[in-house]
């Protein structure tokens, strides 16, 4: 069955505190199944694993499934060390996870794009170009009694990866199009002389984070990304295609839809 399995080296169960080394999506509220084993992933051709738990978490949605068996099979398994070393991630070969097993409950708006696993997942948009951003904010009341919006902290990393990349599309596309070009000088954007593959990974992983429990460890290990997705990851964060359909509507150069597409090409 599919779903992630965790390896603890060392560990002598799945405490809140081996919880929290996973990462920040899981709690110990969250129930694990978990076995001892007296080697691991960390074996080498050298000596033995140290041993400790292999665990998977229960999904949070009816359609997704936990991985099973849970333990150490080294011939039928997957796994990568996590970044830093504290924990391993892997699955069985035989059934890799599934974006239904990992998904979240909490629901965004979001494009649905096929990624290099060849499986359908949800990307959560940061902001629909210049009329700003559908993430959920908090409602308070000002002193003279306005309601106000505030921003909602759990999302403060995406929005801000996902301002950069419009900054940086805002200068391609107004550099290519005197008419985009005077739209773009509507909307505040910080200009953005560059972004690199480590900007368009970290958008795409922190998107994906949103609406399943993955992370940088799952990810890796999963390698859904590609020159070509992480672009087209990125475009639909910021609403890129509805951009592009409101300028077809209005009759404005459809080239110019392209003129951003100088990123990475796989």
């Amino acid at each position: 069955m599919p779903g992630f399995l965790y390896y603890a080296p060392g560990a002598a169960g799945f405490g809140p505190e081996v919880v929290k080394q996973i990462h920040a999506w899981a709690d110990s509220s969250q129930s694990a199944e978990r076995v001892a084993v007296t080697n691991g992933p960390d074996k080498t051709d050298d000596k033995p694993g140290r041993g400790g738990v292999v665990g998977a978490f229960r999904p949070e949605t009816p359609a997704g499934e936990p991985a099973n068996p849970i333990g150490y099979y080294p011939d039928r398994q997957e796994w990568r060390v996590a970044p830093g070393g504290a924990y391993w991630v892997g699955y069985n070969l035989d059934a890799p996870p599934r974006p239904a097993d990992l998904a979240r409950r909490d629901v965004l708006p979001h494009y649905t794009l096929t990624l290099g696993d060849g499986q359908d997942w949800e990307v959560p948009i940061a902001r629909e170009g210049v009329a700003g951003s559908p993430l959920p904010h908090i409602l308070d009341m000002d002193d003279e009694l306005r309601v106000i919006r505030i921003p909602d902290p759990r999302f403060a990393t995406f929005a801000k990866q996902a301002d950069k990349f419009w900054g940086f599309m805002c200068d391609v596309a107004a550099s290519a199009s005197e008419q985009i070009a005077a739209v773009m000088a509507q909307v505040p954007h910080d200009r953005v002389d560059s972004y690199g593959d480590e900007d368009f990974w970290a958008l795409a992983t922190t998107a994906l984070g949103l609406l399943y429990r993955v992370s940088n460890a799952e990810v890796r290990l999963l390698r859904p990304f590609n020159q070509t997705n992480l672009w087209e990851i990125a475009k639909a964060v910021v609403d890129w295609p509805g951009a592009e359909a409101m300028e077809a509507e209005a009759g404005a150069d459809p080239r110019v839809a392209d003129a951003g597409d100088g990123a990475p090409d796989g």
